[in-house]
């Protein structure tokens, strides 16, 4: 609820022990979705000194892994694991 109210949007009984969502307004996160511990989504990053950002979409029933790192410009479909640790 409390993400919906920052402007993110996000589905039904999603699991979020993520450690850090950077840019809410432009990260949707699918229902059952599952965002385990420490993993990271940054939709934004500063490459050779410019400012680039794009849209996270995850798809229904995701699974990120612990630590893993989500950049910007991702977008999983349903049903899609992403490995601990990975990029």
């Amino acid at each position: 609820m409390i993400l919906r109210a920052m402007g993110m949007k996000i589905g039904r009984k999603v699991y979020d022990c993520s450690r850090s969502i950077t840019e809410r307004t432009l990260t949707e996160v699918g229902d059952y979705a599952n965002l385990n511990e420490g993993c990271v989504l940054q939709a934004h990053s500063l490459e050779e000194g410019v400012f680039k950002s794009d849209y996270i979409r995850l798809g229904s029933g995701c699974s990120i892994g612990p630590g893993a790192f989500v950049h910007y410009g991702v977008c999983m479909g349903d049903h899609v694991v992403l490995d601990a640790d990975s990029f």
